[in-house]
């Protein structure tokens, strides 16, 4: 079943959350969490996406992020995949680091907003973490508190929300901690936020969305991997990761591993705009029924294997850091 399309609005608010693969483990130390935080501002700033709210939890992450261009996809593509080869690396794991694709809404009215943020903010609460949200160290709480200060390197912009409590006394940081303290112990507003909960769970496990586009087949934005990149650069770096001396000497063998060359094949085929012409020209032996089926060959064991589909999506994941 092809992936839904993702529809991205420019100049909108969005809650976005994702979690571990199978709700496993995200952060095991404070240098993963620095790690990952560090990484998202730094991506934030180039993609020009300010952060309103944000919680890391061990297993899952929250944030409330300010589109201005419609690159959402691509933003978190890329945070995404770097955390995970930080974190394969590190703890020597394979396969999905974070469970499928990230989960977004679009925030579309007030109410929606400060219910988003209260409940992003008192997570660490609920989950048992913690007792006073603004001394959780992973979240944005701190700033609207006032007990820290922003980094001048994050994007992070606090006065949207502070707004909504702002008055004649000018007393807006205090009047964001009574509201937030005031809700921990009223039962209707945190029904509302157990049902925001159960909404969220929902969109992690939707399966048919109408789309707002039928014509569009795909959205440039939410490819995952653009066949973008030279055929040079991909078969460099497909020696590298197979330690082979000469792509088209090895594939002409006659011993050579026929698995192997069907998953460079469909390498070739998913990241390059190679023609199958020029493929014939690489890998002279092989016939072309074996070319042509190579890459529905590999597509349909990722479909049956888990494995192996971690197997080739590290492989893609390698090829697009090296080139990028």
């Amino acid at each position: 079943m092809p992936r839904i399309l993702r529809i991205i609005k420019p100049n909108t608010f969005y809650h976005i959350f994702t979690r571990g693969s199978r709700k496993g483990i995200l952060f095991f130390e404070e240098k993963d969490y620095q790690f990952f935080l560090n990484e998202f501002m730094k991506y934030c700033n180039k993609f020009s996406i300010n952060i309103s709210v944000y919680c890391l939890l061990p297993n899952h992450i929250h944030f409330i992020l300010f589109i201005i261009e419609p690159n959402l996809s691509k933003f978190l593509q890329c945070i995404l995949t770097k955390y995970a080869i930080y974190f394969n690396k590190k703890y020597k794991n394979s396969g999905h680091v974070f469970q499928g694709r990230f989960g977004y809404k679009e925030i579309n009215n007030e109410n929606y907003f400060k219910l988003c943020a209260d409940y992003i903010h008192l997570n660490p609460v609920k989950a048992n973490i913690i007792v006073q949200p603004e001394k959780y160290q992973w979240s944005s709480c701190k700033y609207y508190f006032k007990t820290a200060e922003v980094p001048e390197d994050y994007p992070i912009d606090i006065r949207f929300l502070l707004n909504y409590y702002q008055n004649n006394d000018n007393l807006v940081f205090e009047n964001y901690k009574k509201h937030l303290y005031n809700i921990k112990d009223q039962e209707i507003e945190i029904e509302k936020i157990k049902r925001f909960e159960k909404d969220i769970e929902n969109l992690y496990n939707r399966r048919n969305i109408r789309t707002e586009i039928n014509h569009l087949k795909q959205r440039k934005e939410d490819i995952l991997y653009d066949k973008i990149y030279k055929k040079e650069e991909v078969i460099k770096c497909i020696l590298e990761y197979f330690n082979l001396s000469d792509l088209k000497n090895n594939l002409n063998k006659k011993f050579f591993n026929i698995h192997l060359s069907r998953i460079i094949i469909y390498v070739l085929l998913t990241l390059t705009s190679l023609k199958y012409s020029e493929l014939f020209e690489i890998v002279e032996k092989s016939n072309k029924k074996t070319i042509y089926s190579a890459k529905k060959d590999i597509e349909n064991k990722m479909k049956k294997n888990f494995r192996f589909k971690g197997e080739i999506t590290k492989l893609l994941n390698f090829i697009q850091l090296k080139i990028r």
